[in-house]
């Protein structure tokens, strides 16, 4: 959908016209398990089909394997942001800075 905002108006879209939803990334890890879950869980139940916690398929996770999916179900962290804490040693250097 390229981004939250976008695949939030395609959401709201399907809810207003009974349309089901998946909500996934096409691949990614706890981050953007963070944020697919903080979307689904701002979906009328009724609407809402499946949700992917993508970071189920991978091996590095830079958050501690948060949040994470439990037999079939998973929900929102509810911290503060996404609801996670990133370990900044688990990223690699950035690819430019911009400043002074």
């Amino acid at each position: 959908m390229g981004g939250l905002t976008r695949a939030k108006l395609m959401r709201d879209l399907c809810q207003e016209l009974g349309v089901q939803v998946t909500i996934e990334d096409t691949w990614g890890g706890d981050v953007v398990s963070a944020a697919s879950a903080h979307l689904a869980a701002s979906t009328r139940a009724r609407s809402l089909l499946t949700v992917s916690f993508m970071n189920d398929w991978t091996r590095e996770h830079v958050a501690g394997y948060q949040p994470r999916s439990q037999d079939g179900s998973g929900s929102a962290p509810t911290g503060p942001g996404l609801g996670i804490d990133v370990d900044p040693s688990r990223l690699a250097a950035p690819l430019f800075s911009a400043g002074a």
